[in-house]
């Protein structure tokens, strides 16, 4: 007898499959998962799963298990792994802790970042360093990495990460690392970054690395006692553990990289889906598995899920990308919605109806559970409107309960005006709605279309839902599974032993080697087939899959290019193989030079013969068809609905909707329009008829802002993986807008730059209104780049289309862009006027009726240093554009009754409300707040800056804020720090609403009830022909006012002063005369808020993020040292972020231009509430004084950047000493800085607090 078993332990329950391929049987379970210990859980089950099945145990002996678990998920997020520590190159050590430099959320006030596995005090670094191109510039210090060996073992470290810089190209100083562990006789796991993750960038590389180390003991220990307990029991076979790639290994290769075991379960879920589209001969799947908290979408092609090289574990904010940790391993492509049967009901600001993406999780789960939740989710609503039945029993035996429903749909009914049943209409509604548009914008990226695709519904969840996804995307069949309930378990079963591995190789394609290529396929083939015989598959059963990362030189995004035959690799070949993906998926191509990123191998095992997951189980049919009211939205009315099971049915029959089909722990729902058949194979197949274009209802405000945020999800999307420009590539310095036809904003993407969709909307007005004379129509495109109308200089460009509807014009579509050259000087002070600072281009024409004025492109071309980059970023710009306008026709022939100037408006009267609701906290009055900044260099001392004042007096009357400006300063003559007031009105109501109500969509001035004031000629509304080029250097500063004069009115939400960042611009030439210029963007501490620390080098007002050392030198010939620097974050209460100290080496003998913008120079980020300034900033060249803006450097030159600290809030004596002393543990603060500033003495050598001393200090400063 040839036995499988796949274990799938979740966080509730643990599922089992058995499948007996001699007799073709599939036999399923589920229990409980036992959380303090799973080991016994996984037995209880088996027993009841051989008992259920009348097996004998003797046949459990040999089977093969294979097991997926959340055991190494659950370690990162619970942050219960092992004691770790660190070991990295020097200028590398706070990598884990300030990443990208950047904030995922731009609004919320309270930012929470995901926290550093390994802290601040076991990171440890060592003398050594690896050029960009692999060879040794330093080698290791050995004496001092055998001292920082033996502390750590003192210390009981358990485990140790090892990422030392550009280590993916050139392993041997890591190996060192390993191998002097070893001659130590330490006996702790150590996991190298050349082993694990060895791809450029050093970020993720480090948090890649760092996870491995901090899960291995904890993943060993339990597959140890598994083990144990299975041979204890008599098992003798094989067993596996699935990776998040889908592929199986042996325990001993699994504990090489236990980090791989991330997404096991959902990968078996996926592989499942693709077992069965297979089995039925389905080119494209998409498999929907939706469960209590979270719905999981991936997509099968030709029988294989489609592949991710990297992913998202132990976010903060579960569902907000960006609040997690990156983790390099190849998985199985898996989108994650916030939208599950327990997700959670409510309204935001605005008055909208929400859902999650907090959820009522298992315990005390929804309402109806009767176990101590009272909050509504969407099985309650699903309960109310007859898709589950009281009578009808979940896992574990747990009775829902219609009453307690009710009771929490009740609140939401209330809130919204509606009666119960509506208020649950609208909750369905709204998940079907999160659900569609997310899986149609995860296909729609790659280039397809949702309608080309079949669906599969897995999950407790995802069949109740199904049927209404399916026919809002306009896909017409969905598969049935009897399994649905328990598919990750059956997906285990069909997983083979395999191994893919991946090495960075950066090779422009043109100078292609098919000798380097094969060498490299060469070493990662032998390392599969090492890890592969290590799993017990012979060599000669191998298969490999071969395929090549390849993007446009200058972009940020690889795509994934399949080798058929190695001996036939050309650069012909990999071009048209490129275009062809490149083109299918983005619907165009760009002119420029393709280049491999990396090399790619895949090795599985033999394939396990063919499961038979179709056809319908044995159950006992209905004594008598039990039926019930069921609400269907297509209807939009109650129904009377039969309630069938499998033996209901007759094989190659179709049976009508509407009905429910009550399957193991789940229930399929077929509409009134839809039909289930069954092919005398067992297919089993939901039909689907298309929605009617119209009317079946009319869109709820939330559900209709939620397709059009799609929308410009899905453009936003396409400008960040097609333009070149670094700014965009890795400061996302770009945005899209879409708004009525008055310029009113309806839609932005979901991640953005602030300034941009706060300018924008006020820029289409301005266009819309000049252009109205001479009228526009479908097809036409306006660029400009006026300051005075954009966003405040010549670098942002921006594109504006209509959109009509037939003859109507209904919508604008707008996308602005920091460009990467517009002419003019390098370095931002050199312009004297608006003309020098490059080419002005009024609004005009780029594109009319569908035309391209090749003219008015050919001008732009021809005044920019790096025409290529330019012409391809504004081609990523209309490709937005194409896309918003396509999916902006497609929604309104769908839903022709939706206008869009009447959604406006009500989404305006809804945010005024939410915004003057904070103005009237603030009593009727007036405010002043005065603040000095950097201005121009002193003519006199290189080292400092002349004062500028800046002047806001706030007028609260009634329900209005007026902001005046008028008491600052005027403009200035020859300098580029003015501000035209098109930014000083973006920066002004962004300062109001982060404030007051950051949790609302951004509203832009015309939504505000909020007034701006700043006559012509001041420096916050400068007017021509002043440079204006460095506006933020001033303009950053207007939320710092607007804090400062409301500080003693919003104490818990106040935020100081940010540090912001010293832009630089590094450029020259390659070897090859090519032109470069790479943007490198150190940032300051964000300032303390009242309630939270400042978070360490985070930008504020601004959102950016800082190029990877590791990146920026393969793009420059430079090197890159940077570190958190002590003592700078403002003392406080609350304490400000720390800036950071950078170092840029030249490596080159051609001359290097930097120009650089400095600010906090002479005069720091203040505090609020008490609170102190934060450091102030500094620039060196070769340790002195830098005597000219830009710089020219050569190699050797060092220039040096000290970042300023953010302010801190409240008085540094009220600080807890528990904190003030983990500052000091972590080298944030030193003791000498604690015990003068914060009153805390501190023995620097053990690290405790002296309270006696300290409780004299602070007595005597309250006395």
């Amino acid at each position: 007898m040839t036995l499988r078993i796949g274990i799938d332990v979740g966080g509730t329950f643990t599922d089992f499959a058995l499948y007996d391929h001699d007799r073709t049987y599939l036999a399923t379970d589920k229990v409980l998962t036992t959380p303090t210990d799973p080991v016994r859980g996984i037995l209880t089950g088996l027993d009841s799963l051989l008992a259920e099945t009348n097996l004998p145990p003797r046949v459990f002996w040999g089977s093969t298990v294979v097991h997926g678990t959340t055991l190494a998920t659950n370690s990162l997020i619970e942050r219960k792994g092992a004691k770790t520590a660190l070991i990295t190159t020097e200028g590398a050590r706070d990598v884990l802790e300030t990443g990208r430099e950047n904030r995922y959320d731009p609004y919320k006030r309270f930012l929470r970042r995901a926290k550093a596995l390994i802290p601040r005090h076991l990171r440890r670094t060592i003398t050594e360093r690896v050029r960009q191109d692999g060879t040794t510039q330093t080698p290791i210090d050995v004496a001092a990495l055998e001292e920082i060996l033996k502390q750590l073992h003192a210390e009981s470290v358990e485990s140790i990460a090892v990422c030392l810089l550009n280590s993916y190209i050139a392993r041997e100083h890591e190996d060192q690392v390993r191998t002097k562990v070893k001659e130590l006789g330490i006996n702790i796991p150590v996991s190298l970054s050349a082993d694990i993750a060895p791809s450029i960038g050093e970020f993720v590389r480090t948090t890649t690395v760092a996870a491995n180390a901090y899960i291995q003991p904890t993943i060993a220990g339990y597959l140890e006692r598994l083990g144990a307990a299975l041979t204890q029991a008599g098992h003798t076979g094989h067993l596996y553990l699935m990776s998040s790639d889908g592929l199986l290994s042996s325990t001993e290769t699994t504990l090489k990289a236990p980090i791989r075991l991330l997404e096991s379960g959902p990968a078996a879920g996926s592989l499942a889906a693709a077992e069965l589209a297979q089995q039925i001969g389905l080119a494209k799947v998409i498999a929907f598995d939706m469960g209590g908290t979270t719905t999981k979408i991936s997509l099968v092609t030709n029988g294989e899920p489609h592949l991710s090289s990297s992913l998202e574990a132990a976010r903060v904010e579960r569902h907000r990308r960006g609040s997690g940790l990156t983790i390099k391993i190849p998985s199985i492509e898996l989108l994650e919605i916030g939208a599950g049967g327990g997700s959670l009901v409510g309204f935001d600001q605005m008055g909208f109806l929400t859902l999650g993406p907090e959820s009522a999780g298992a315990k005390p789960g929804p309402a109806c559970y009767g176990l101590g939740g009272l909050k509504p989710t969407v099985t309650d609503a699903n309960l109310l409107l007859g898709y589950l039945s009281e009578d009808a029993s979940l896992a574990g035996g747990l009775q829902i309960k219609n009453e307690l429903a009710l009771a929490s749909i009740k609140k939401v009914a209330r809130t919204a005006g509606v009666t119960s049943s509506e208020a649950a209409q609208r909750i369905r509604r709204l998940a079907t709605e999160m659900m569609a548009q997310a899986i149609h914008l995860h296909v729609t990226e790659i280039g397809d279309d949702p309608r080309n695709y079949d669906l599969l519904a897995f999950g407790g969840a995802a069949p109740l839902h199904v049927y209404d996804v399916a026919r809002t995307l306009g896909i017409k069949r969905i598969h049935l599974t009897e399994r649905a309930g328990v598919l990750s378990s059956v997906g285990l079963l069909t997983g083979v032993p395999g191994h893919e591995a991946s090495r960075t190789l950066i090779l422009p394609l043109a100078r292609l080697d098919p000798a380097s290529l094969e060498s490299a396929f060469s070493q990662l083939k032998e390392e599969a087939r090492v890890r592969l015989e290590g799993s017990g598959v012979p060599p000669n059963t191998i298969t490999y899959n071969y395929s090549l990362d390849m993007r446009y030189a200058g972009q940020g995004h690889d795509i994934d290019i399949p080798i058929d035959c190695l001996t036939k690799v050309s650069s012909q070949t990999l071009t048209s193989t490129f275009e062809v993906i490149y083109k299918t998926r983005y619907g165009i191509l760009q002119s420029g030079t393709l280049e491999i990123r990396a090399c790619r191998i895949r090795a599985r095992g033999p394939k396990q013969p063919q499961m038979h997951l179709k056809g319908i189980p044995d159950t006992l049919p209905n004594e008598k068809t039990p039926s019930r009211l069921v609400w269907f939205e297509e209807t939009n009315s109650q129904v009377e609905t039969p309630v069938l099971n499998w033996k209901d049915f007759i094989p190659g029959s179709a049976t009508p909707g509407p009905f429910l089909l009550e399957v193991d722990h789940t229930t399929y729902v077929v509409g009134p329009s839809g039909r289930l058949m069954i092919s005398s194979t067992g297919e089993v197949t939901i039909h689907v008829s298309p929605k009617k274009a119209t009317s079946e209802r009319n869109f709820e405000t939330e559900v209709a802002l939620a397709r059009l945020r799609s929308v410009a999800d899905e453009a936003d999307r396409a400008i960040q993986k097609t333009a070149f420009s670094s700014v965009v590539r890795d400061a996302k310095d770009y945005s899209l807008v879409i708004t009525d036809p008055q310029g009113v904003c309806i839609a932005l993407p979901t991640e953005c730059m602030p300034l941009f969709v706060t300018s924008m909307p006020r820029t289409i007005s301005f266009l819309a209104e000049l252009f109205s004379e001479i009228g526009l129509v479908d097809g036409d495109v306006i660029i400009t780049n006026d300051p005075w109308i954009c966003a405040g200089h010549k670098s942002d460009i921006v594109l504006v289309a209509p959109v009509f509807s037939g003859p109507k014009l209904v919508a604008y579509v707008g996308t602005i862009l920091h460009i990467a050259d517009i002419g003019g000087p390098i370095g931002d002070f050199r312009a004297s006027d608006i003309y020098e600072e490059g080419l002005s281009i009024p609004p005009v024409k780029l594109i009319a009726a569908g035309q391209k004025c090749l003219e008015i492109e050919n001008l732009i071309l021809a005044n920019v240093r790096i025409p290529h980059q330019v012409q391809s970023d504004l081609t990523a710009m209309l490709t937005a554009i194409a896309i918003a306008k396509d999916r902006l026709t497609s929604l309104l022939q769908d839903v022709p009754h939706m206008d869009l100037t009447d959604l406006a408006k009500e989404f305006q009267i809804m945010a005024e409300r939410v915004v003057q609701e904070g103005i009237a906290l603030i009593p009727d009055d007036t405010y002043q707040a005065e603040l000095t900044i950097d201005g121009p260099p002193n003519a006199e001392q290189i080292d400092s800056y002349d004062p500028v004042r800046l002047s806001l007096s706030i007028l609260k009357k009634n329900n209005t804020l007026g902001l005046d400006f008028s008491g600052s300063d005027k403009q200035l003559e020859n300098q580029p720090i003015n501000v035209p007031i098109s930014y000083t009105l973006a920066d002004s109501i962004y300062a109001v609403q982060y404030l007051m109500a950051p949790d609302i969509p951004n509203i832009g001035p015309q939504f505000s009830p909020v007034t701006v004031l700043a006559p012509k000629g001041n420096i916050l509304s400068a007017v021509p022909p002043v440079p204006v080029y460095a506006r933020t250097r001033t303009g950053l500063h207007i939320n710092t006012l607007l804090n400062s004069a409301l500080a003693e009115i919003f104490p818990k939400q106040v935020q100081a002063a940010s540090g912001h960042a010293i832009i630089l611009t590094v450029s020259g030439y390659y070897e090859q005369r090519d032109f470069f210029k790479v943007s490198i963007m150190p940032k300051g501490g964000m300032g303390a808020t009242g309630g939270q620390d400042g978070a360490h080098c985070t930008e504020f007002p601004t959102n950016s993020t800082m190029i990877e050392a590791e990146i920026a030198e393969s793009l420059c010939p430079i090197q890159i040292h940077r570190s958190l620097r002590m003592d700078s974050g403002g003392p406080g209460r609350q304490r400000g972020g720390l800036g950071k100290v950078l170092k840029l080496t030249s490596t080159t003998e051609n001359p290097l231009t930097i120009g650089y913008r400095p600010n906090f120079v002479s005069n720091p980020p203040i505090g609020l509430l008490g609170g102190l300034p934060g450091s102030l900033a500094r620039i060196e060249l070769n340790g002195e004084l830098p005597q000219q803006n830009p710089l020219t450097i050569t190699e050797g030159d060092v220039l040096t950047i000290w970042t300023a600290g953010g302010g801190g809030i409240g008085d540094p004596f009220c600080r807890d000493p528990n904190l003030v002393r983990q500052d000091v543990v972590a080298g944030v603060v030193s003791a000498q800085q604690a015990l003068r500033i914060y009153g805390v003495a501190i023995d620097p050598r053990f690290f405790e607090i002296d309270f006696p001393t300290t409780q004299q200090l602070r007595s005597i400063k309250s006395e």
